[in-house]
């Protein structure tokens, strides 16, 4: 296919992105420009259905060395940029580190499509270019990294600056986990959560324990006993039984209790000794099981 123009490229409409490596090939290597480059990867970016991971692959491995690749990576969108190997962006200087993060706090669908590993390592390099590894993870730091920001490991989360901590009520943190709950029961949600196996669900499960029981008081050093939070029903069905400390669930009252029985039950990350607990409150309030009536 001699003289592959952008301009033909682009007259392609639809069915360009079925067009052969080769053929792409002829395309960035027919007078590159930052200019021409720039609007391939717009057209690409506007098609209805997701590229084939050849395609991505492809366009990569193409524009990688181009002297401008650094200008491009912009313009590249989320779903190209995050097919870059691990490899390559950890090498990234943090202009255009930042550059990525921008791009996926944009566009979070394709991050949450990856796999959970590609997910902690992008983060974990993305934190440590932008100097968030050490020191004070202030607000603004915490706000910058959107959906990012709950993969951060926790030797990080925890130097977050103090004065957000009076932002995070409890309302709030009731609204966060619902929103998760939003999301998951959406198409990408429900995707998302089909691919997860134990270990990733449990990883979930810990990070959403630690966002709970740390902003609101649990784990704040120095404390013998944490503070008396009790959790109500409602509240229960916004964020997760499992996630609250045993004491606060014990510390609920016998009505509260109750109604919330069948959500413990359903619970599937509540530890045995948690669970022995959980019974013993439940005996004190109904009695021992021998103690039921018969059924006529």
């Amino acid at each position: 296919m001699p003289n592959f123009s952008t301009e033909k490229f682009l007259a392609l409409g639809s069915i360009a992105r079925g067009v052969s490596c080769t053929a792409l090939r002829q395309l960035f290597r027919y007078k590159p420009s930052f200019s021409s480059m720039r609007s391939v990867l717009a057209f690409m970016k506007k098609q209805s259905v997701p590229l084939h991971t050849s395609l991505k692959k492809c366009i990569i491995e193409e524009l990688y060395y181009f002297d401008f690749f650094s200008e491009l990576l912009g313009e590249l969108g989320s779903q190209i940029a995050l097919a870059l190997p691990v490899s390559t962006i950890k090498k990234f200087p943090a202009d255009m580190m930042d550059t990525l993060r921008k791009m996926i706090v944009q566009d979070p669908h394709h991050f949450l499509l990856l796999p959970s590993t590609k997910q902690d390592i992008l983060v974990d390099k993305m934190v440590q270019r932008l100097g968030m590894y050490t020191g004070e993870f202030t607000e603004d730091e915490f706000r910058s990294l959107g959906i990012m920001a709950t993969y951060v490991v926790d030797e990080v989360f925890v130097q977050l600056v103090r004065s957000f901590f009076a932002l995070m009520t409890q309302g709030r943190i009731e609204r966060l986990f619902l929103s998760q709950r939003q999301w998951e029961s959406g198409a990408v949600g429900a995707l998302c959560i089909q691919g997860r196996d134990q270990v990733e669900q449990t990883q979930l499960f810990e990070r959403q324990q630690f966002v709970l029981q740390y902003f609101l008081g649990f784990l704040k050093v120095g404390r013998v006993t944490p503070p008396a939070l009790i959790p109500t029903c409602e509240k229960l069905h916004t964020t997760r039984p499992s996630a609250w400390s045993t004491d606060s669930l014990t510390g609920m009252s016998s009505a509260a209790f109750s109604c919330s029985l069948e959500l413990f039950g359903q619970d599937p990350f509540f530890l045995p000794y948690q669970q022995k607990l959980l019974l013993q409150k439940t005996k004190e309030i109904y009695g021992a099981a021998r103690s039921f009536s018969s059924p006529l």
